[in-house]
């Protein structure tokens, strides 16, 4: 079957909507090319195509919706709380403190920086072989680590002069979220 642009190779259509997807080789190339399915002029159909799944509601399951709104919601609160973590951990390195230094704080940076580097190449290492096997497990560990070291990070104020070594610990703590939090992409559950 061919067209203007060339020979339809397949059409992918999406449940039972009737938006088609066309790959076709045009004439003379190697390179396939997929032929636009219909642009949407509104604003809601715009932001249907940027924010739902391709063939919603087909393409997940019922109570998708729901699961959407939740997700949307902790994230919401996460970066909240992410924003007031970070306002704990600049003035725990000193910002906004006439007597710190710029340069006493930039070394406590790169202290807490150079211990989750740290912290992240040991767990790798000791964890490393376990994390594909078990990828639920970690991700729980990891939210709940993450949750944790946020709450360290906001408390900074009552460490007093344990202020460097707790956002160490804090720093370290997200830094095995970093790599348990990763496996949950790898994983094919």
């Amino acid at each position: 079957m061919g067209t203007q642009q060339g020979e339809i190779l397949f059409r992918e259509l999406y449940g039972a909507s009737t938006k088609e997807r066309c790959y076709v080789q045009p004439a003379e190339q190697l390179k396939v090319v997929m032929l636009n399915d219909g642009q949407h002029s509104d604003v809601s159909g715009i932001l249907a195509r940027i924010f739902l799944p391709q063939g919603y509601p087909d393409s997940v399951s019922k109570d998708y919706f729901a699961y959407q709104i939740w997700d949307t919601a902790q994230a919401f609160c996460s970066t909240i709380t992410g924003t007031l973590a970070t306002q704990e951990v600049l003035r725990g390195v000193g910002v906004g403190n006439t007597a710190s230094t710029p340069l006493a704080a930039t070394i406590v940076w790169v202290i807490k920086d150079g211990c989750g580097h740290l912290g992240r190449i040991l767990f790798a290492y000791s964890h490393g072989s376990s994390l594909d096997s078990y990828s639920k497990k970690w991700r729980l560990y990891a939210d709940t680590l993450n949750d944790a070291a946020m709450c360290i990070e906001i408390a900074l104020p009552l460490f007093g002069g344990y202020t460097t070594f707790a956002l160490c610990v804090s720093t370290v703590m997200k830094s095995i979220v970093g790599v348990a939090g990763k496996t949950e992409s790898l994983s094919l559950d």
